[in-house]
């Protein structure tokens, strides 16, 4: 049964607000993923870059003094306590002091980096009146 013409242009919107709220939150729930997701990236791109500057800082002492065996500088150690003095307190946020970390620190300190809650992530638009 067709509809009558003047009733036409009073007819609401085929996409009710509920359909726009829920596309809004599914692109900012999207933009927050790529952003988890190039924040994960450019965390493991840092780390590759510094694995791969120190093989290359390495490699040319190693064939200039290759029969002498230089010993390990107690610096190292010394910084790397530093760093789980750090951890223990929560204040790293430099990759390259993180990537100093051994076992459990290291596994804890790069879980943190990556997985965020989501509550974290989606603040609401209302939070000041809301709170």
């Amino acid at each position: 049964m067709p509809t009558h013409e003047l009733r036409r242009p009073f007819k609401r919107p085929l996409i009710s607000d509920q359909q726009k709220r829920r596309e809004l939150s599914l692109l900012c729930q999207q933009q927050n993923r790529l952003d988890a997701q190039f924040q994960a990236r450019r965390l493991a791109s840092t780390l590759l870059s510094l694995s791969h500057a120190q093989t290359q800082t390495e490699t040319p002492s190693a064939s200039v003094s290759s029969s002498v065996p230089e010993p390990e500088p107690i610096e190292v150690d010394s910084s790397i306590g530093d760093v789980e003095e750090q951890q223990s307190r929560g204040d790293i946020t430099d990759v390259r002091q993180a990537s100093k970390l051994r076992g459990s620190e290291a596994r804890r300190w790069f879980a943190r980096q990556l997985m965020l809650p989501e509550w974290m992530i989606d603040i609401p638009d209302r939070l000041s009146q809301d709170w």
